[in-house]
């Protein structure tokens, strides 16, 4: 019993020295890492309200396409029912229109 008590602190501790081993490692990567200039980031910010805003104008151009789409459709159906002659006139009402 005392045996593996023993085995068991002693893998408990060489658990947390690999840990601690682990986080010193990473502390000095972090500490010791290039961080990109300020004109980088402020060149990447300023790239970003740009795509901010063609995307905002994209948005407001749908919107103006769905806003617009009803009065195409009537404008459409209008043509439809007063420019073409109907089907059942057939070939001899185009010649008469040509005429």
């Amino acid at each position: 019993m005392a045996n593996s008590s023993r085995s068991r602190k002693r893998i408990i501790r060489w658990t947390v020295a690999a840990i601690l081993v682990a986080d010193l490692g990473l502390l000095g990567y972090n500490l010791f890492r290039q961080a990109p200039p300020p004109d980088a980031q402020l060149a990447a910010e300023r790239q970003l309200q740009a795509q901010q805003v063609r995307l905002r104008d994209d948005v407001k151009r749908a919107q103006g396409f769905r806003d617009r789409l009803p009065e195409v459709g009537r404008q459409g159906d209008l043509f439809y029912t007063t420019e073409l002659r109907p089907a059942g006139s057939g070939y001899s009402g185009i010649v008469a229109d040509l005429n």
